[in-house]
């Protein structure tokens, strides 16, 4: 799921720098902040990296507004 958000994102973010406007809408899950269990944990490190993800872009790419 990590890599398909990634790839999503990286062509997505080419057209809005270039217009200097989008937005992006990821969806995620509360396992990535709620108790795991031993079979949930790659599940709740991927939705925690897509949350990651999704605050440093909307950091590094502010100065396109």
């Amino acid at each position: 799921m990590l890599k398909g958000t990634i790839y999503c994102i990286r062509e997505a973010v080419k057209h809005m720098i270039k217009r200097r406007y989008g937005k992006m809408i990821n969806i995620s899950s509360t396992a990535a902040i709620g108790t795991a269990s031993a079979q949930t944990t790659l599940y709740a490190i991927t939705k925690a990296a897509v949350m990651t993800l999704i605050r440093r872009l909307a950091f590094e790419l502010g100065e396109y507004e």
